[in-house]
């Protein structure tokens, strides 16, 4: 994970410090967005090498970040991991519109450190 830029978009603001001092850790470098909107506009400056979102967040939600990104000939291939303390995000679907991967809160850090190498790994 040495010198990857992950872009961390969480909107509780402690979650979102655990996964920065998690990726730091490991060597990797992490912008942060409380929302889908300020996600977008940091993907438009940086280039990022992968997105960890929350599902549901008050100024835009994970899933329109994933449609967005996915829907760009530029970033179409940036691998998005979606996390989600909500039961009813159907896991199937997000796969469907291009997630890398879909993680339950709470997870384990270690669960989280191994499917971002993983999705560098890959690209």
């Amino acid at each position: 994970m040495e010198e990857a830029l992950i872009l961390v978009v969480e909107d509780d603001d402690d979650l979102r410090a655990v996964m920065r001092d998690v990726f730091s850790a490991a060597g990797a470098r992490a912008l942060e967005a409380a929302g889908g909107i300020e996600a977008w506009s940091l993907l438009e400056t940086h280039a990022v090498d992968v997105v960890v979102s929350d599902m549901r967040m008050a100024h835009g939600n994970g899933e329109d970040l994933l449609r967005r990104i996915k829907a760009s000939d530029s970033l179409k291939a940036l691998p998005v991991i979606i996390v989600t303390g909500y039961s009813d995000v159907n896991k199937k679907e997000m796969l469907r519109l291009g997630a890398a991967a879909v993680l339950a809160k709470p997870f384990e850090v270690s669960q989280l450190v191994k499917t971002v190498s993983s999705c560098l790994k890959q690209g």
